[in-house]
């Protein structure tokens, strides 16, 4: 929770310098709500990366019950009781689009 894979870190750490000569763009799919977005990639990338990216999208996220073991499930449940159900946000993600065609 709150953090990237850690392929994805190790692989933007590694290749940062190469990464840095490309026309970039990073999103989040995330069950947080968008208020942490910037938190979140803060944590996760550098900031030599996130300077250089031309667009950052928050994309929103859900729950893929099906695909959770048993405790997984029941402690998502006991976790989300009460609180709004993350959904994906279409309106984020045309936005992502034309902030990186621009």
């Amino acid at each position: 929770i709150g953090k990237v894979q850690k392929e994805i870190s190790e692989f933007v750490q590694k290749n940062l310098e190469t990464l840095k000569a490309k026309r970039l763009g990073v999103f989040l799919c995330m069950g947080a709500g968008e208020e942490n977005f910037n938190e979140y990639l803060s944590q996760n990338f550098p900031k030599e990366f996130l300077d250089k990216c031309k667009a950052k999208g928050f994309f929103g996220g859900e729950f893929n019950l099906e695909r959770l073991g048993f405790l997984s499930k029941m402690m998502l449940k006991a976790a989300s009781k009460g609180k709004p159900q993350p959904h994906i946000i279409p309106g984020n993600i045309d936005r992502f689009v034309k902030d990186f065609e621009d």
